[in-house]
């Protein structure tokens, strides 16, 4: 059964049908810059299923369906540069990437699906060392745009990257 608001994008099965196309544009922050993520298809459908204004129906298409990413970055000459991104983002949380082409197995496994692939809100992202990264993140909640209550979340993450290997402590 599809259960709207959670499950997996891939929502048909036994025919051809556009599971997701995207076209980003990019403009890195020099210190002002913006990213800009169309995307179409029945996986961006189902991912913003959850949007306040979603008639929570599979089939419908809202105007949200279309974004994946719209943000505005700024660059900040703080230590070794303090980054602040507003607007809607990919999740610092979560095992897979929304694109398909970029996991391993093609389509998603139930550890992607569950959690977030965007979220929307403000984070500030520091470097403190080549390979040490930290972000602190204020938003309007998990996978979604719209607010939804009357509170907001809070997340950070912590990531070492190397040539090698990456590993990061996310909230």
């Amino acid at each position: 059964n599809f259960i709207p608001t959670t499950g997996s994008t891939g929502k048909r099965h036994d025919r051809l049908d556009l599971n997701l196309a995207a076209l980003d544009v990019a403009v890195p922050p020099e210190p002002v810059g913006f990213n800009l993520s169309l995307v179409h298809g029945t996986g961006a459908q189902v991912v913003h299923l959850g949007e306040p204004q979603g008639d929570f129906h599979a089939d419908h298409v809202a105007y949200v369906d279309s974004i994946y990413r719209a943000s505005v970055l700024a660059t900040f000459p703080v230590g070794r540069g303090l980054t602040v991104e507003a607007g809607i983002f990919p999740s610092h949380l979560g095992l897979e990437s929304f694109y398909s082409k970029d996991n391993a197995n093609y389509t998603r496994g139930w550890l992607g699906e569950l959690s977030p692939y965007y979220l929307a809100g403000v984070q500030a992202i520091y470097p403190f060392t080549e390979h040490v990264t930290a972000k602190a993140l204020v938003l309007n909640g998990w996978q979604i745009v719209g607010e939804n209550n009357s509170a907001k979340s809070v997340g950070s993450s912590l990531a070492f990257t190397s040539k090698v290997f990456g590993v990061s402590l996310n909230t």
